[in-house]
């Protein structure tokens, strides 16, 4: 009997042999946790008939220990933009008490360091015997004071210097092990070279700077007292969810305080305090306090990358060369960079994309630099000495207009619907051959509700049982936003739903009644989230390799998902619905019309209205009666 590659004898036992992926490996040294590169599993037998049996079992334990760690990985939570300012002001009160206290505990005080100076000084002006072993002893306590005070000054200006230096080239060589502290302390999900790993390694840079700086003014009082080491620790040590966001001064006594503030300012040119990544937070504080999740997200990045391209300055030392820097940069960008090249600066990826793929839109283009104009404004009426001009430039010299996104045709649609993935196929691994078997997760109802609802692919995986609503006689989706992992495109998004008779007939209620039973809460349990807990992105990235193997998504042809949504647009209005009409349907603003809405107490198209317009939806050739 042949012997599997991974299945080897060791000590008389058989034993399996796996790698460990990548990615388990980059979650356990983000959790702080040591792993091999491989797992033995012992089959416990010496006959080889015997393990082959085994093998099959043992590997699957493997592979769900690998995802139960996927899983629990992905359920931590990732830290919103508070709780790093957070961890970056804890991280710089931590820092500057520890360099106060290293001054004032080892080198004594700084008026004892200065009597030892005048008293060294005076002892060498006036000679003495060094035979007097006292004396020569307190003169060599005396150097020693002077000279580690010294030494440690210059040890401080080099960390200066070296934490600036890395600030300024985004390396986050020096702050990566506290940002696996904070990571673990608090259970946060915080991926190496991700968008908050970046973000905070900026932050704790800049507070260690500043910890410098205010631990240096403060040596100059001569009354401060000592920190014990459990003060200084112990919040540190102490989850942030548990410390309420409050900053440590908060915690210390009046009189430390008292001292703190009769400190002298610092001038600011010592100081890093303008980070432009933590002004466009503010920026997007106060001009959009209500912008979703997801448009949140590509503003950050937008200007994440803009740094990336110009690098770390004050906002005062950017110039126009800049912003002409940044929009060639993004004239190369490839759409969906942050989906394809996961955690990658501007230049990796531009230097892994094929210099054949697809460019972003000009549109997309015009956007982001619009983006960056209206914050360049927002800085100059907020930051003393920013030009807005400086963030402004001219728009990217048109390209070859991309094909627009086009809908599915009844053809294709029925090419889709009556392949063998959907009405029954050879097996789970062999999806193409006609056969009993038929895949009913989450690959067979998104596609199906896509196409008779027009609702976006977020919107359908996002989906809580409890958004499966019966609203009179009828049967409806409630797009909404009110769960914590919910978000939705703009508010318009927010709307009901009816459910096709088409959808029902195939036993969609039965797959909620089969969850809700099971104790799920979400109607697709079975896609794993992404890094920014959707799980979209998996769903129409499997989406666009099915399509791609029925040989329906051509060169050429832009979109996946989303042409469903475009064809039931297309469907509604040859069906002779207003554009109106269906706006309300698929969830776009309805323009001229939002003042009139507003008006009377009638609810907009009521339920069975809305029945009537997705009833209507039919394709011709596509019997899904065969889908049950």
């Amino acid at each position: 009997m042949r012997k599997e590659a991974n299945m080897f004898l060791r000590g008389g036992t058989w034993t399996l042999r796996i790698a460990v992926p990548k990615d388990i490996l980059a979650i356990r040294k983000e959790l702080g946790k040591r792993s091999t590169r491989e797992v033995w599993k012992s089959l416990g037998t010496g006959d080889a008939k015997a393990a082959q049996l085994r093998l099959a079992h043992a590997r699957a334990e493997v592979l769900q220990g690998f995802e139960d760690e996927r899983q629990a990985f992905g359920a931590r939570p990732v830290p919103t933009p508070d709780q790093l300012r957070h961890a970056g002001a804890l991280f710089r009160d931590t820092v500057k008490a520890s360099l106060l206290n290293e001054r004032l505990q080892e080198l004594a005080s700084p008026s004892d360091v200065a009597r030892a100076g005048a008293e060294l000084t005076a002892a060498v002006a006036s000679g003495y015997d060094a035979d007097e072993t006292l004396r020569a002893s307190r003169l060599y306590h005396l150097e020693w004071l002077v000279g580690s005070a010294a030494e440690m000054d210059e040890d401080r200006a080099e960390l200066r210097t070296r934490l600036w230096t890395e600030l300024k080239a985004m390396d986050p060589k020096s702050v990566d092990g506290f940002i696996g502290h904070i990571a673990k302390v608090n259970g946060f999900k915080i991926v190496e070279d991700g968008p908050e790993y970046r973000h905070l390694a900026r932050l704790l840079q800049a507070a260690w700077i500043e910890a410098l700086d205010d631990a240096e003014s403060a040596i100059a009082d001569t009354t401060y007292v000592p920190l014990t080491q459990a003060e200084v620790l112990g919040r540190w040590d102490a989850p942030l969810k548990q410390s309420g966001l409050v900053p440590l001064e908060a915690s210390e006594t009046p009189a430390r305080k008292a001292h703190e503030a009769s400190m002298p300012a610092q001038p600011s040119a010592t100081r890093v305090r303008q980070d432009i990544i933590q002004l466009h937070e503010d920026y997007l504080s106060e001009r959009f306090p209500k912008l979703s999740e997801s448009g949140r997200l590509e503003r950050v990045r937008n200007v994440t990358q803009f740094v990336e391209v110009c690098g770390l300055k004050e906002p005062t030392e950017y110039r126009k060369k800049d912003m002409a820097a940044f929009k060639q940069a993004l004239v190369k960008l490839p759409p969906n960079a942050a989906r394809d090249f996961p955690g990658q600066t501007v230049s990796q990826i531009l230097s892994r994309a094929k210099s054949t793929s697809a460019s972003l839109a000009d549109k997309t283009v015009r956007l982001r630099l619009s983006h960056m104009s209206a914050f360049g404004k927002w800085m100059a009426n907020n930051v003393d000495g920013v030009d807005a001009a400086n963030f402004a430039t001219s728009a990217p010299s048109a390209k070859n207009k991309p094909t627009t996104v086009s809908e599915f045709s009844d053809e294709q649609i029925v090419k889709i619907f009556h392949s063998p993935s959907f009405v029954g196929c050879q097996s789970e691994r062999n999806q193409l051959l006609p056969g009993s078997h038929k895949v009913r997760d989450y690959r067979f109802w998104l596609p199906l509700l896509a196409a008779f609802t027009g609702c976006r692919l977020n919107e359908l995986t996002q989906l809580r049982l409890d958004d499966i609503q019966q609203i009179g006689d009828q049967w409806v989706l409630n797009i909404t936003a009110d769960a914590i992992e919910q978000s939705l495109k703009t508010k318009a998004s927010a709307r009901i739903v009816p459910i096709h008779s088409q959808v029902l007939g195939v036993g969609f209620l039965a797959r909620v009644d089969r969850l809700r039973q099971q104790g799920h809460e979400v109607l697709f349990p079975e896609i794993p989230l992404d890094r920014n807990g959707r799980r979209s992105e998996a769903a129409g990235k499997r989406f666009r390799k099915f399509i791609a193997r029925l040989g329906i998504k051509d060169d050429g042809i832009r979109g996946g998902f989303h042409r469903f949504r475009h064809g039931v647009v297309e469907r509604l209005r040859l069906a002779g619905h207003s554009d109106y009409e269906i706006a309300l349907v698929v969830g776009h603003d309805t323009g001229i019309a939002s003042m009139t809405a507003k008006y009377g107490s009638t609810r907009q198209l009521m339920v069975d209205q809305r029945k009537a317009m997705v009833e209507a939806l039919t394709y011709k050739g596509l019997d899904t009666s065969r889908l049950r």
